[in-house]
């Protein structure tokens, strides 16, 4: 559509030959700005409250290419900050602008939850690596996880939220906080 309303608007402005032009006659250089506007309008170039809040603005692509609106996580217990007693340690997340859901479904446009505890976050594009010490995959869709046996120490643990193929997602939606284990 671009590129037709691009060749009409050529044909109007350098008098060239165009089917539309042709056939409106001399009509067309009191239409030729309505079309203008309405195709400015129509791709964003107008500010208008219709355009405010725009799909592109909520949505984003993940790099397995699931379509998700941006996503938040958060860390709410324990909060940044704290001391808490003992070895076991609750880590409860919550998140907005996506759905959680265990892996094992296959949905796409879902995500889950992962913890890195004093690991630094897989770069962006990379899948999550299982296995390794200090990555916690949440594949099941809970939104809580007990960290247990933990020594007596600092910590920072980091929330990612990644897809169904355990890629963070794009933008990143990722919560950090510290705490100490007495």
């Amino acid at each position: 559509m671009m590129a037709f309303l691009h060749r009409q608007w050529q044909g109007l402005w350098y008098g060239g030959d165009s089917g539309i032009a042709q056939s409106a006659g001399k009509k067309w250089p009191l239409v030729a700005p309505l079309v203008l506007g309405a195709f400015l309008v129509g791709c964003g170039g107008g500010d208008t409250p219709a355009l405010a809040g725009s799909e592109e603005d909520t949505v984003m692509s993940t790099p397995s290419g699931d379509s998700l609106p941006v996503a938040v996580v958060r860390i709410v217990a324990p909060l940044d900050g704290s001391s808490v007693e003992g070895g076991a340690v609750e880590i409860v997340l919550e998140s907005e602008g996506v759905e959680i859901a265990p892996v094992d479904q296959g949905r796409m446009g879902t995500a889950h939850h992962h913890l890195f505890i004093n690991t630094d976050v897989t770069p962006m594009g990379e899948v999550i690596p299982m296995g390794r010490e200090g990555i916690v995959h949440m594949g099941d869709g809970s939104t809580a996880f007990i960290l247990r046996d933990l020594a007596p120490g600092e910590y920072r643990i980091i929330a990612v939220l990644a897809d169904l193929l355990h890629i963070p997602l794009d933008p990143p939606a990722v919560d950090t906080i510290f705490i100490t284990v007495r």
